[in-house]
């Protein structure tokens, strides 16, 4: 959900405002970037743009034969062909460098038509081929509609970026965003709003997630004396209660489309983003700082429970939830990877897992081919991961390399996995099999990593060693919830 947060860090409340043309760079369908004119013009309609949605809507639309060889040829390159003729006119238009409207319209109408291609590559039936070149077809076709689908949310993030920067709510920014949800949903929930569109809700939840941080203190102060004064700030609990609760109202106060749920939010997160400074405290905590501890404790599943219990619709109930639940959860992992690397605790709690991770109910009647899909997929994911596992066993004896993959290369290649892991999980039906197949083979990939390093810290420096073990607690932690 976040994903757009950097584009209006620094935003206050939309003021409607007079907006000149600006050059803006937006990626185009080439693979390049280029600047385009994208300031706002009163042209409510286009010949152009009506002929590309009359090419869009032709080619999403798709009917399957009885032969499954048959659709794969048509899935990959009958309709790659036709997309292609959305595509070009596209980003032709977009070159033209006529107006806001088109050039909206090129972006939006062009990243669908990728957008709708890659869905329909990721679902097609798989003809009747031994299991090794369904692995090897899948790898292939997830890598190019991975690429693609990359592109067109760049573009239509490009848009949105655009209209929230200048106050703008025109036709295909708005939705822009609403593809951005349905595509994917991991990183745009749909935000319940009383009025408006959900671009307005868009802005209006970015900008209050940024400025309802009232808590910045992360690090303790080395001097004793700021230290103190901190500590003093820390355990005064009631105090940072009163006040979080009167400035998260005030600043709920300057929003029209959000609810008053995210009050609660807001206090739920301060509280959390203190516990996370707590938790870096060296030795055993004092009994006012420990009580203090507790007491924001309360205060986050408080407002947990307020939320859960308002007589707000059932729809924002679990939105702001599930926003607040999320990121209590994440700020747990992180303290729990700190008190691993200060104190060697390994403290596994299984219920602050990512909920990406977490059993789903079983999908009623699964479409045959997701089934089809989702099993290759599981046997793809262990397959690397089992590679990465035999790589891992082998610690390069020389200094410079083995910290090379220790810290680098080795992290980065499981994260890549973790995070496709968990597109596939959330994506394609609940099958308990396929899960936990996925999951066990990346748990034993992380625990082989950590005890690598664990194995291999002769001859490290202070800040090698402080690296490493960082990963260490993140990956140990992180195989042992799953």
């Amino acid at each position: 959900m976040w994903a757009l947060l950097f584009f209006v860090a620094c935003m206050k409340k939309p003021v409607p405002q007079p907006v000149t043309p600006i050059e803006v760079l937006v990626p185009d369908f080439s693979g390049t970037e280029k600047e385009v004119p994208l300031a706002p013009k009163n042209n409510q309609g286009s010949s152009m743009v009506d002929l590309l949605q009359r090419d869009l809507d032709n080619f999403m639309q798709f009917e399957y034969t009885d032969d499954d060889r048959t659709n794969a040829e048509n899935v990959i390159v009958e309709k790659s062909k036709e997309m292609k003729k959305v595509t070009d006119p596209a980003a032709f238009l977009l070159q033209s460098n006529r107006n806001y409207y088109e050039a909206s319209a090129a972006i939006y109408i062009g990243s669908l038509a990728e957008l709708w291609y890659s869905e329909l590559v990721r679902r097609y039936p798989i003809p009747d081929v031994p299991e090794l070149s369904e692995v090897i077809l899948q790898e292939r076709l997830y890598n190019y509609v991975s690429k693609i689908r990359k592109e067109a949310k760049e573009r239509l993030e490009k848009l949105v970026n655009h209209e929230l920067k200048f106050n703008l709510r025109e036709k295909y920014g708005k939705l822009a965003v609403l593809e951005l949800q349905k595509y994917f949903p991991n990183d745009y929930f749909f935000i319940p709003v009383s009025k408006g569109s959900q671009l307005d809700g868009l802005a209006e939840f970015v900008q209050f997630g940024d400025r309802s941080r009232f808590w910045s203190r992360l690090m303790w102060p080395f001097e004793q004396k700021q230290k103190s004064s901190l500590l003093a700030k820390v355990t005064a609990y009631e105090e940072r209660q009163k006040e979080w609760a009167q400035k998260c109202t005030q600043l709920h106060n300057e929003f029209d489309h959000i609810s008053d749920l995210a009050v609660q939010y807001c206090q739920g997160r301060n509280a959390s983003l203190v516990q996370l400074l707590i938790a870096q405290y060296t030795g055993s905590l004092p009994n006012d700082l420990a009580k203090a501890n507790e007491a924001y404790e309360k205060l986050q599943q408080r407002a947990l429970q307020t939320i859960n219990r308002s007589n707000q619709p059932s729809a924002e109930k679990q939105f702001w939830f599930d926003i607040l639940d999320g990121e209590l959860r994440e700020n747990r992992r992180k303290a729990s990877a700190i008190k691993r690397v200060n104190d060697g605790v390994v403290e596994v709690v299984v219920k602050d897992i990512d909920p990406l991770w977490e059993y789903r109910k079983p999908t009623v009647n699964p479409d045959p081919a997701y089934l089809a899909h989702a099993r290759i997929h599981a046997y793809r994911l262990e397959y690397y991961a089992k590679q990465q596992q035999q790589q891992m066993k082998r610690v390069p004896r020389n200094h410079q390399l083995r910290i090379a993959k220790l810290d680098k290369q080795w992290p980065e290649k499981m994260d890549e996995l973790l995070e496709d892991a968990k597109f596939v999980l959330a994506y394609y039906p609940e099958v308990v099999e396929y899960r936990e197949k996925v999951m066990v083979s990346l748990a034993v990939m992380q625990l082989i990593y950590t005890n690598g390093v664990l194995d291999n810290l002769r001859h490290l420096s202070d800040v090698e060693y402080d690296r490493l073990m960082r990963k260490v607690a993140k990956y140990q932690l992180s195989a042992l919830r799953m």
